[in-house]
């Protein structure tokens, strides 16, 4: 991704059009917006989510569990699990599954992980305004 500093030189000096920097300019405004959005939410309604125990198990098998609280009832529309193999997955772009939450609480058995490759696994929670992650955990599949 380039900076909107480097698309406003880039356009300044000629280098790009008028319609290629607009486009890229309101793209950057409507980024900007939505993080502004989730940002005011998470900070009127503040969920927390944890990533708890990673248990690699045999044949490329992860029992996952995790956790969720909001001062919210109803805020937490889904929650569950993303992972790849690099740090900080999201469910936008890397593999993810949802789970049931009982009382806070929820857990997966994840499968098709390929042996003595490293994996990076979180917890997610989504709400109306965007998702929610825990802390990003690595494991060695077996």
């Amino acid at each position: 991704d380039v900076s909107a500093e480097t698309w406003t030189q880039q356009y300044l000096e000629g280098r790009i059009d008028d319609t290629a920097y607009h486009k890229q300019m309101y793209k950057l405004e409507y980024e900007m917006k939505s993080f502004n959005r989730q940002y005011d939410y998470c900070v009127k309604y503040p969920i927390k989510v944890e990533t708890g125990e990673i248990s690699p198990k045999n044949a490329g098998v992860v029992i996952c569990r995790g956790s969720v609280s909001a001062d919210v009832a109803g805020s937490v529309l889904t929650c569950g699990f993303c992972w790849g193999e690099q740090s900080n997955p999201v469910v936008t772009t890397d593999d993810f599954v949802e789970c049931d939450n009982v009382n806070g609480e929820f857990s997966s058995t994840v499968t098709d992980f390929i042996p003595l490759r490293t994996y990076y696994i979180r917890a997610f929670a989504t709400t109306s305004e965007g998702v929610v992650y825990g802390e990003s955990v690595n494991f060695k599949a077996i």
